[in-house]
């Protein structure tokens, strides 16, 4: 099984949940970021438009990795919301730990759902009571990177 990462790393808008709402402003992020508490107040959206991959075959799958470091609500490809899916989950795993990666992490299959244009949306919340692990303290909430992995059986 071969695997092709891409990252999502600029530009990302953080915002509110729903665009547009009366004011609120958005800002510009490249990843990785720790967001700050909004004037406007939590749950923040974080959106990133990209194109589909190109010279995918018909026996290529894509998946959506979201490495976070705490508070995920909800992510949304196309205005529509993403299941975690648990197939490939231990390749994923040890592919990470291969490249020092070992940061908790989602991962939704996105195959099916690409159009030749994409809106990713990582909604988030604030202030986590404990971090990843119980033992964290609390933090602001973290977005490591997103990423397209696409993998050929």
């Amino acid at each position: 099984m071969d695997f092709h990462t891409i990252r999502l790393l600029t530009p990302w808008e953080v915002g509110r949940v729903r665009e547009g709402e009366e004011g609120t402003a958005s800002y510009r992020v490249k990843l990785p970021c720790q967001l700050q508490p909004p004037e406007s107040g939590w749950p923040i959206c974080l959106r990133r438009r990209f194109n589909a991959p190109s010279g995918l075959s018909a026996s290529s799958r894509v998946f959506l990795r979201v490495f976070w470091g705490a508070a995920t609500l909800a992510v949304r490809l196309n205005g529509h919301a993403l299941t975690p899916c648990d197939i490939l989950w231990t390749s994923f795993r040890m592919a990470s730990l291969e490249h020092g990666e070992n940061r908790p992490f989602e991962v939704f299959e996105i195959t099916g759902a690409l159009r030749p244009g994409n809106l990713i949306e990582i909604e988030m919340n604030g202030l986590t009571e404990h971090g990843v692990y119980e033992t964290d303290i609390p933090r602001l909430p973290e977005l490591k990177w997103v990423s397209l992995e696409i993998v050929e059986a």
